[in-house]
């Protein structure tokens, strides 16, 4: 069996955007329920032993633990937002309630922690699979996770796109999946507000700095030997940044992680122990979830999903 983890958030934000034409008689948003069920079916085709867990950012994230290392994370996202903007991210809200509806009622696994981001409780949850040896593939086009593939996570962007590989990486990043991390660090992350730690290094400057030996992860620039400090004396009075971004961009895969908020390492457990015995067990076959999936297709007028019906009813069993 493999297990594919959604981030919930991406995947709607992705297919709302694309989809943000259609509607229902009624006039609500349909693009991101349609192109979620439409990619499900594709990945189900492509993946036939696959089960689904669905990952959706904590209701609380703005407490996370990493606004708590930088107070100004994410904090761009609600700065000079467009109309056009404004009204993707209601109709993603009102779509999502809708989305987490309708996986309860087809038997999709989900998954949600306060205060912690999907991509943490992906890596916890990957880490899990692979100790019941379940390989993992992440369905997502965020960059963030592009560092688990060091531990054998797969990641695909598409239903139809091959996964990412390492030659991929290298043509993007100038640097392989292992140092991927380091180097990003020194870039930052404008969509998650992460600063550009210095200005005029961009990834080609920055490979070259991880290739002679800089280390993002050290909380010291004097801890790297010596010959790799003279070389990279201009990042010396950079450093707290620069491992402070490392410290932003880097996913949690255990409980017990240093990162981790001690009042948060319990509700992780509980929820990831919960979605493993999902996933161990054949997905149950109710009349009344049946009914109950076909109401939300009706209701929404997702035609295509009426169409797929019993294909979709069947995207949790392997």
């Amino acid at each position: 069996m493999r297990v594919l983890l959604l981030d919930g958030r991406n995947c709607v934000y992705r297919y709302g955007h694309v989809g943000r034409n259609l509607h229902n008689a009624d006039g609500k948003d349909t693009g991101a329920l349609h192109g979620l069920l439409l990619g499900m079916l594709a990945l189900k085709k492509r993946f036939s032993d696959a089960k689904f867990v669905v990952v959706w950012d904590g209701h609380d994230t703005v407490h996370s633990w990493r606004g708590k290392i930088f107070a100004n994370y994410k904090s761009n996202r609600g700065r000079n937002v467009t109309a056009e903007t404004a009204a993707l991210r209601v109709s993603v809200g009102d779509q999502i309630k809708v989305a987490k509806q309708l996986f309860d009622a087809i038997g999709v696994s989900q998954i949600e922690v306060a205060q912690l981001e999907a991509d943490d409780v992906i890596g916890i949850l990957s880490e899990k699979c692979a100790a019941h040896s379940w390989p993992v593939t992440v369905y997502s086009n965020d960059q963030d996770y592009l560092q688990l593939m060091v531990f054998g996570v797969d990641i695909v962007r598409s239903a139809s796109e091959p996964k990412v590989t390492e030659r991929d990486v290298k043509a993007k990043w100038h640097c392989g999946i292992a140092d991927l991390l380091k180097l990003r660090a020194i870039l930052g992350d404008v969509s998650d507000g992460i600063p550009r730690a210095v200005s005029g290094v961009g990834p080609v400057a920055a490979a070259h700095y991880i290739q002679y030996g800089v280390d993002s992860s050290l909380p010291s620039f004097g801890l790297m030997p010596r010959h790799v400090r003279e070389h990279a004396q201009r990042l010396e009075s950079y450093w707290p940044t620069i491992h402070m971004n490392y410290r932003l961009m880097r996913i949690l895969r255990s409980c017990n992680d240093p990162e981790m908020p001690e009042d948060m390492a319990t509700p992780v457990m509980v929820e990831t122990r919960r979605v493993l015995k999902e996933l161990a067990r054949p997905a149950a076959r109710e009349s009344a979830s049946y009914e109950g999936m076909i109401q939300i297709f009706a209701e929404m007028d997702l035609a295509v999903a009426i169409e797929n019906r019993r294909e979709i009813w069947q995207l949790q069993s392997a």
